[in-house]
């Protein structure tokens, strides 16, 4: 048997608000009726119908139609709910409460006739009605990302239509954004996104892949078939954004690795384009750098990449990297590397030689074990930027390989 709850997520338009309890939500649905253009202003019910019409139509009808009057006739009647268009009083729906009648309140520019036939579909066929609605979904989903809503917007368009929580996780399994109830949203923090369904805290968690770029997972004490068919419509949905991140982010890393193979490959280039070249993307070449390179023997060079990265991102630091299939300042046969250069730290800045800082040195040498432990680092170079004149504005790299 159907519930308002139901009709919220499955027939009545996106927008619609429940003024009464959430307990009215659980109200068993049989029917639907519609306001007439004359008396009677319904045809007779017989208990389990929701009433749809709207105030300044009703008041046209008969001017004893105020909503107060309709919710006293309805429940009488034994109605499951109204829906209507126009204002609801708290009053109001602290009278339907206490009546034991559902109130929801439909946006301004409904169509009743549209609302009256998806509740009728969602009674007679509801397996057609959830497929419509799902399509629906798709194209508000992927209308959201347009508008450059972004990961967030589908989390949180997902959790609206659903009356559920939901989240994305990166492919590391980090948490980037989540949305719906707290219950929901604690057990979603908690949990291991891994592909298949688990149960946190009370609540059913639902967990799909989003290819290999992350994975996507709803939350909820009951799940069914709707929130199944709508967390597939967001993996789907999702897909297109992870997809256009993953080619933005390629071919920045690739913008990036070109300046610092042309800085590091020794070749003669005008300082002036150098720099802006590098301003434009967000480094600034006047100031002295350290440089680290680190052989690879077990991670992928893409994995290492992305760490070192997210500790830019995290500490804010405008620092080109560059990955090379065969070593960069290693013998060909030793494999695979990367290379990243940091900008030094204020306080280092007086050092024409950061490198041979302690304090450099430490820094360097504690990033490499955090991130790579027994992994293999095979080889650790310093880079200096040399002071530079302001008359020639020219620059000198200096490599030290360990």
């Amino acid at each position: 048997m159907l519930t308002i709850r139901d009709l919220l997520r499955l027939a009545l338009p996106p927008g619609t608000v429940l003024c009464t309890d959430e307990s009215s939500a659980h109200s068993r649905v049989r029917a639907v009726a519609m306001l007439r253009a004359s008396l009677p202003a319904f045809a007779p019910f017989r208990g389990g119908e929701v009433a749809l019409l709207s105030l300044a139509q009703a008041l046209t009808v008969d001017a004893r139609l105020t909503l107060p009057y309709i919710v006293e006739r309805l429940s009488e009647a034994n109605v499951a709910g109204v829906a209507v268009i126009g204002t609801v009083d708290p009053e109001v729906a602290h009278a339907a409460n206490r009546r034991k009648l559902a109130v929801l309140c439909l946006p301004l520019e409904t169509e009743l006739r549209l609302v009256e036939r998806d509740v009728q579909r969602l009674l007679t066929d509801a397996d057609a009605q959830i497929e419509r609605r799902a399509a629906q979904l798709y194209s508000e989903l992927t209308q959201a990302l347009v508008v450059g809503g972004g990961v967030r917007g589908v989390v949180a368009l997902l959790a609206e239509r659903t009356g559920q929580s939901v989240a994305c996780y990166s492919a590391s399994g980090r948490l980037r954004a989540d949305a719906g109830t707290n219950a929901g949203r604690t057990a979603l923090q908690v949990v291991a996104p891994t592909p298949g369904e688990q149960q946190v805290l009370g609540q059913r968690i639902l967990v799909r892949a989003v290819n290999t770029a992350g994975s996507l997972a709803l939350a909820g004490v009951d799940l069914d078939d709707w929130d199944r068919l709508a967390l597939e419509q967001g993996v789907a949905a999702l897909a297109l954004e992870l997809a256009k991140e993953a080619a933005v982010k390629a071919a920045e890393t690739r913008v990036r690795g070109d300046l610092l193979r042309t800085i590091l490959s020794g070749v003669v280039v005008d300082p002036a384009s150098l720099q802006a070249q590098a301003t434009e993307m967000g480094f600034d070449l006047q100031r002295a750098h350290v440089a680290t390179v680190i052989e690879i023997q077990h991670d992928a060079p893409g994995v290492v990449l992305a760490q070192l990265q997210r500790i830019a991102k995290r500490r804010k630091l405008a620092m080109p990297t560059l990955e090379r299939p065969a070593g960069l300042v290693a013998p060909r046969e030793a494999g695979p590397d990367v290379a990243c250069v940091q900008p030094t730290l204020p306080r280092l800045r007086q050092e024409r030689r950061p490198h041979r800082n302690p304090r450099a040195a430490m820094i360097l040498t504690a990033l490499c074990i955090l991130l790579f432990g027994g992994a293999g680092l095979a080889c650790l170079a310093a880079l200096v930027g040399a002071a530079h004149g302001e008359r020639d504005r020219r620059r000198d790299y200096r490599t030290d390989a360990t």
